[in-house]
């Protein structure tokens, strides 16, 4: 369900990054919808782990990572991005010879999905960790 999901909005971005007339000379389109995709992947990461170092803060664990900090912080900047895009990759790969599969995804209707569906898990994504804090704030 949720490589289907990824494919979907790889699929729109990928549609519009070709009906598109000026590209970057450094993007394609498939390597600018690769890119969305996989950023898209990473944000709920980011966001369930500051919401894990919020709940974990003051037990054994949170006290690892706290002495641990450097470790972590250079591991998880290097192996979330790095498995979300070979995730992404893996899925998307069949449609860099196919850009008419995207085709059926180029409708403005898509568009706005695509974009709603950022703003969705950009905005959820950072406020998971506040409301984590602000429900330890109201149990103590």
């Amino acid at each position: 369900m949720f490589a289907a999901a990824v494919q979907r909005y790889f699929l729109r971005v990928y549609a519009q990054g070709l009906a598109r007339s000026a590209h970057s000379a450094h993007w394609s389109p498939f390597a600018e919808a690769t890119f969305q995709t996989v950023l898209i992947v990473i944000i709920p990461i980011a966001g369930l782990v500051a919401t894990g170092i919020v709940l974990l803060g003051k037990t054994s664990f949170g006290v690892f990572m706290e002495q641990q900090r450097y470790a972590i912080t250079v591991g998880s900047a290097v192996v979330f991005p790095l498995a979300a895009y070979i995730f992404v990759r893996k899925h998307v790969q069949g449609y860099r010879n196919s850009p008419q599969s995207a085709a059926s995804f180029g409708a403005t209707r898509d568009r706005v999905i695509s974009n709603v569906q950022f703003w969705c898990v950009l905005v959820s994504s950072l406020a998971l960790p506040w409301i984590a804090a602000l429900s330890l704030q109201a149990l103590r």
